[in-house]
């Protein structure tokens, strides 16, 4: 008889009601954001995107929560288990800022342009849009297919590192302006959020802090007004026009299809907000997996995906995404109400039109709040999901969307002025305005894509992957040839760098897309022959002879054991006890125990227990002989009780993950052919905050090097021993070999370091 509680799904709790409000709130910001923005910054018809856009943008939502609640329902069936948390899904806040600013905005300024009136021109930009979104859908359909291959070849740095800069720079900074514009009610409606969301600091009541910052804030903002402390602000619509919208129905029409040579242009901007999507997409599918949900990453990215054309076949003009939290959800006790609620809630405010009234009643400083939230989780979500020594390629890609910021408020002020580049640069006084506004224009353009090459190609430098970088720069050049990156021309036209539709500003003098493709061309040539100069270093430097791995005869184990290693081992102890002490280890509590690989004839583990006489160690080595001899040390020494000898291969550990608190090795790495299999094996065995302490030798650059090192420290040995630690020197890594070696299992290149004229160290905590 099956058990009731994988028979039955629990798919609604309390914890769902905090959930609902957290992720309704959320997108219902983001549709009051592209009303707001394209209102405000383009004077774009209000009437028009509520009745036009935000009910398919809408649908989007509800198709896709209501896809991913079918999911959870399904995952539950299949794990047996009662407490699945559905998958958050909503509207893509980087993207609301893209489309608006980036494709929407220009394309209803380039039709105005063109004659059009401003509700004949709103109609072509919504086409755009369209096309736009469903082009997007499209995309991301195809990486559904392979949800893996993005990762291959873009570092996360890059991905991440564009998708911070927007959240940083454009989610987070806006809204704050908002917020300021009613300090008294936003800023306790912001303290709420950043106490509850960011601080995770519990309310009376648990009352959910997305609630209570729009209730809070909201009743301050209201009491304000009554008291006459604040004016209201001019509503860009009438909430009632709208209600029950039918316009949006015209999109089945299909006349959208006639916009696409037009949308082209704006692929540039539109295609890497749908990769971040899909980065995003497997991310969450990846936290959802360690909070105990094992969602198929595949079918995530395909229902954001559908979702997304779906959307905008209904005349929808943001795309949706899985929403970074999944973990945070669950810890509400959200199951997969939440997402049918939300579903339901904003299916209906865009298809009923009740939206409106959401517009006119929702303080922007009670609700932007939420947005900054939004804006710094996923800023440190792009830092915490991309290695530590990745952390300045991130922070470069913060820098082009800087840019993007300043040129959103220079714009609005030159266009207020009714003044132009062109103007400021023919008068002396402000000829270097001029330029300088240029330049943050040439940077913006594009920015998207500058960010993402410019952060992988860093993150391969740090990697020491010349070759990769010096492609992802290339790339830049290719970019800078078709005007995707780096245009001076307004609208940042696709257009060939020798062809360009019109004359740039004279103050882009040394700025032309030809100047930029031959900057990144030559950068990409310096690159090349860097590494093709590192490598032939490499190459003229000792080729690493291999020795025999096992040191398994009786007269090597006794050659090596009576070698004089005293100084060597206790520098060794000393060390690893400073590195435990620094990183909060207590060798000597109860159950602490540290493994020691390769540990020969347990000289290491005796000294080690001399210094820190609580320590339990456990010693393995694969060699029988030096066992044998390691025996009778720890007897001699009578530490049988802290010192466990096993016989093992370091390459294949019988251990459970996570067993030790500490894995050491001194003069193992030299012995194996591939080195990275043992150490990812070490690795694997430390628990999650443990210590990884590995020392060995150094491989010399010539044999005259060898020579002189030998005479030094082995120079009273026998021939036998002398004989061993030659060839151990030429089997050892070179500190390059090492640093690529510790960045394959996730590592920081610098914590390797020389630490002797003849000796490497790799001191790392586990994360």
């Amino acid at each position: 008889m099956k058990p009731q509680a994988a028979k039955i799904y629990e798919w609604a709790a309390p914890g769902d009601v905090n959930a609902f409000f957290g992720l309704m709130l959320d997108n219902t910001a983001d549709l009051v954001l592209m009303v707001g923005l394209m209102s405000s910054a383009f004077d774009f018809p209000a009437t028009f995107a509520l009745r036009y856009m935000i009910p398919g943008t809408a649908l989007g939502v509800l198709a896709g929560d209501l896809m991913f609640t079918w999911m959870a329902f399904r995952l539950a069936k299949k794990s047996r288990c009662k407490s699945i948390t559905a998958m958050p899904l909503g509207l893509d806040t980087p993207s609301t800022f893209g489309m608006v600013f980036f494709v929407l905005g220009p394309a209803f300024q380039s039709a105005k342009a063109t004659g059009l009136d401003p509700q004949a021109a709103a109609w072509h930009t919504w086409q755009v849009g369209v096309c736009a979104i469903i082009a997007s859908g499209v995309f991301k359909l195809f990486c559904a297919l392979g949800s893996g291959w993005v990762r291959r070849i873009v570092p996360r740095a890059g991905l991440l590192g564009s998708l911070a800069a927007i959240a940083l720079v454009l989610i987070a900074f806006l809204p704050l302006i908002e917020i300021l514009h009613s300090p008294v009610a936003g800023f306790i409606s912001l303290g709420i959020i950043l106490t509850t969301l960011v601080a995770r600091v519990e309310l009376p009541g648990r009352l959910p802090g997305a609630l209570a910052a729009l209730l809070v804030g909201g009743a301050i903002f209201y009491a304000m007004r009554a008291l006459g402390l604040s004016q209201p602000e001019p509503l860009p619509i009438q909430p009632a026009d709208a209600l029950w919208p039918s316009d949006w129905l015209r999109s089945f029409e299909f006349s959208w299809m006639s916009a696409w040579q037009d949308s082209l242009k704006y692929l540039p901007v539109v295609i890497p907000f749908a990769l971040a999507t899909v980065v995003g997409g497997i991310d969450c599918t990846e936290s959802a997996a360690a909070a105990g949900d094992e969602y198929s990453t595949g079918q995530v990215i395909a229902v954001e995906a559908v979702a997304t054309i779906l959307a905008g076949l209904c005349g929808g003009v943001i795309q949706t995404t899985p929403y970074i939290g999944h973990p945070a959800y669950k810890a509400m006790g959200g199951r997969a109400a939440y997402t049918l609620a939300t579903a339901l809630f904003i299916g209906g405010a865009g298809l009923f039109g009740f939206f409106g009234y959401f517009y006119a009643l929702i303080p922007k400083a009670a609700v932007f709040p939420i947005l900054m939230f939004v804006g710094l989780e996923i800023t440190a979500q792009s830092f915490s999901a991309t290695p530590r020594r990745h952390y300045p390629a991130v922070a470069l890609a913060c820098t082009p969307a800087l840019a993007s910021l300043i040129v959103i408020f220079t714009d609005q002020a030159l266009a207020a002025g009714q003044i132009s580049i062109s103007t400021l640069e023919q008068n002396p006084a402000t000829a270097l305005l001029a330029k300088n506004l240029l330049t943050l224009r040439i940077l913006s353009a594009g920015f998207i894509v500058t960010s993402l090459i410019w952060a992988a190609a860093l993150a391969m430098l740090i990697d020491r992957r010349f070759r990769r970088a010096a492609a992802f720069v290339a790339t830049g050049a290719a970019a800078s040839l078709f005007g995707v990156i780096h245009s001076p021309l307004p609208g940042s036209p696709l257009a060939f760098a020798w062809a360009l539709p019109e004359a740039p500003p004279a103050s882009a003098a040394g700025q032309s897309p030809l100047a930029f493709a031959s900057a990144y061309g030559l950068l990409a040539i310096l690159l090349l022959a860097w590494g093709f100069w590192r490598e032939r270093k490499a190459a003229a430097m000792l080729t690493r002879v291999l020795e025999p791995e096992v040191m398994d005869s009786p007269q090597e184990a006794a050659d090596y054991d009576a070698m004089d290693h005293q100084a060597v081992n206790r520098s060794f102890v000393e060390d690893f006890l400073a590195a435990a002490k620094a990183a909060g280890l207590d060798l000597a509590a109860p159950g602490i125990r540290i493994l020691d690989l390769g540990a020969g004839t347990a000289q290491i583990p005796i000294e080690l227990v001399r210094q820190e006489p609580q320590a339990r160690v456990l010693a393995i080595d694969l060699a029988q002989s030096m066992l044998e001899l390691a025996r009778r040390n720890v007897a001699a020494a009578r530490l049988e009780n802290n010192i466990e000898l096993e016989q093992v291969d370091a390459k294949r550990l019988p251990y459970a993950d996570g067993r030790f608190a500490a894995a050491i090795s001194n003069s193992i790495v030299h012995h194996i052919p591939e080195p990275a299999v043992a150490l990812a094996e070490a690795c694997r065995v430390v628990r999650s905050g443990g210590l990884i302490f590995v020392r060995d030798l150094l491989r010399p650059q010539s044999d005259a090097e060898v020579e002189s090192l030998g005479d030094a420290y082995a120079g009273e040995a026998n021939d036998r021993q002398r004989q061993l630690f030659d060839a151990s020197l030429r089997a050892a890594l070179s500190l390059e070999e090492i640093r690529n070696t510790v960045v394959k299992l996730g590592f920081e290149p610098d914590a390797v370091r020389q630490t002797s004229d003849r000796h490497w160290t790799w001191i790392a905590e586990k994360p």
